[in-house]
């Protein structure tokens, strides 16, 4: 046994053989550790840079277009017309500007709306120069589209709208033959101020809404109010229908569906009211008017008599609505697409080329006082061929 050991020697035990202390293994857990909370650290601050860089992006590219900024400055200056009419002019106007990259902002001087709205993009529109009413509202940078004037030099709007001018100034209550409407296109830009969501009448917002419009004296006769009409009506829609009108008295005859209860409904341009509205705020009126307007802007379905009012909100929301026109044969309500649908959708103006272009040779003149701006001539230029 001796010799044994003496011929191989004693065992040697090597450096790494030697067990870890435990104080090294504190210290390696320490480390790894550390190692990979900087690991999810920096993961996590990555994440935050990239929801805070999308979240900065997606503002940019709402609120702030490619510079040079360029403004369409929307003026609701129209004597006589009522507030659907003008909601036209403003929905116009955005259409126009999406096409344009122009930011379009509501002029200050419009108060009735801007009690009820806050623009979304108002931090870009504080500040821009109004028109006063000393200048030609007709000037190179500014632009009519009114209905009732009839149609428009579209090739020379097209060439306002795409110049390099900052502010181009329209007041209409139209839009030059009707293209279609982005979705979303409100919401992108409006959202109701606190104190019209607080005259609203209801927790949750009606699916289906029905906008009765009386006419505004003997003779304004509108379409699908007469008595055997509206009986078919009452039978035919549910129960949970919520019911807008300017003539109030329809709120008892129409009991199983819900109303927002108004004492009296005033036109917003027009000296016209529908039952006691002389002693109550003109602030009061405006919202109430409003939030009818905001509760068709938001239904799911619309049903309506002839009315610039709510068309204006069904047109701008895209909501599934039918225009009520009378009775059919078998006595069921008659419904009607509203002219908008009827009538074919034209290219956006601004990509309207050539023949898509109409009226180029059409030169209207107007006339401006104190009384407003009223057309007094419509001409067409002659335009000549020169042969080679």
């Amino acid at each position: 046994m001796s010799f044994i050991q003496s011929s191989l020697g004693s065992p040697k035990v090597h450096q790494s053989q030697k067990p870890i202390s435990a104080r090294r293994w504190h210290y390696i857990s320490a480390v790894v550790l550390v190692i990979l909370y900087f690991h999810f650290f920096i993961a996590r601050i990555e994440r935050v840079m990239d929801d805070y860089l999308n979240e900065h992006t997606f503002r940019q590219e709402l609120e702030a277009p490619a510079a040079p900024k360029k403004y369409i400055l929307y003026d609701a200056n129209i004597p006589g017309q009522g507030m659907g009419n003008l909601l036209n002019g403003l929905l116009s106007a955005h259409m126009l500007g999406d096409e344009f990259d122009r930011i379009v902002c509501v002029s200050e001087a419009w108060t009735q709306f801007h009690a009820a709205f806050r623009s979304k993009l108002h931090g870009w529109c504080s500040g821009l120069k109004q028109k006063s009413e000393e200048e030609d509202p007709f000037e190179v940078d500014s632009a009519r589209i009114i209905d009732f004037d009839g149609p428009v030099n579209e090739c020379e709007l097209q060439r306002i709208l795409g110049s390099d001018r900052k502010i181009v100034y329209i007041v209409g209550n139209t839009y030059p033959r009707w293209a279609g409407v982005t979705p979303g296109l409100w919401d992108q830009h409006y959202e109701p101020r606190k104190k019209l969501t607080d005259m609203l009448p209801y927790d949750q917002q009606p699916s289906t809404v029905v906008h009765l419009r009386c006419g505004d004296n003997v003779s304004d006769k509108r379409k699908g109010l007469r008595n055997a009409t509206l009986v078919a009506l009452k039978k035919n829609l549910p129960a949970d229908t919520y019911l807008v009108t300017n003539k109030v008295g329809w709120y008892k005859y129409f009991s199983e569906w819900k109303n927002p209860g108004w004492h009296g409904v005033r036109h917003s341009a027009l000296v016209v009211s529908w039952a006691k509205v002389v002693h109550r705020p003109p602030e009061l009126v405006n919202l109430e008017l409003f939030a009818d307007w905001y509760t068709i802007l938001k239904a799911n379905r619309v049903y309506h008599t002839p009315s610039s009012f709510s068309q204006s909100a069904i047109h701008f929301n895209n909501i599934g609505s039918k225009m009520i026109v009378g009775l059919e044969e078998d006595g069921r309500v008659k419904y009607e697409d509203e002219s908008f649908r009827r009538d074919p959708e034209a290219p956006r103006l601004v990509d309207r080329k050539g023949d898509q272009l109409k009226e180029c040779n059409l030169y209207i003149v107007y006339k401006t006082d104190h009384s407003g701006t009223i057309m007094v001539n419509k001409v067409h230029r002659k335009t000549y061929t020169l042969k080679s």
